[in-house]
């Protein structure tokens, strides 16, 4: 994966936690995705398509994907819910939203987001490089995992 394509993700990632959900985290150090390992309880996926095509999955433990969408909503759940998965949709949304300005120049598409709850089988496309780059917070840890690659047309 080019280089170029992980940091606007990075970036948007803790700007928007810092200033959208008020939150401060620190990203660990980045490695190839593997797959179901790499994904939690709760998972927010938007793909791309365009010049570059792939995927954006954010991926949260039960107790983080709560807090965090707390801090968001302001409304207290005590499962994971409707309210949860808007937040958490919404969230993978602004961060991709805001990362697409760093990668301008290759004119992406995002989807609407999607949240799934539970195990998932998800794979990115073949021949597409992708990876993970672990967050903590005070209010728990998250995975952001980034699966890009140039349209082979």
């Amino acid at each position: 994966m080019k280089v170029e394509y992980i940091h606007p993700f990075i970036k948007a990632t803790e700007n928007t936690f810092q200033e959208v959900i008020r939150i401060s985290i620190n990203a660990g150090s980045p490695y190839v995705y593997q797959g179901n390992k790499d994904l939690m309880e709760v998972s927010a996926i938007i793909g791309l398509a365009g010049e570059a095509q792939g995927a954006v999955i954010l991926s949260f433990e039960k107790e983080s994907c709560l807090k965090i969408s707390k801090n968001f909503t302001g409304i207290d759940s005590q499962h994971i819910d409707e309210n949860v998965t808007d937040a958490i949709g919404e969230i993978v949304n602004i961060i991709a939203g805001n990362a697409k300005e760093g990668l301008m120049q290759y004119r992406i598409y995002i989807s609407l987001p999607k949240v799934i709850i539970g195990s998932a089988d998800l794979r990115m496309p073949k021949n597409t490089p992708t990876i993970t780059v672990p967050f903590q917070s005070d209010l728990g840890s998250f995975n952001l995992t980034v699966g890009l690659r140039d349209d082979p047309s």
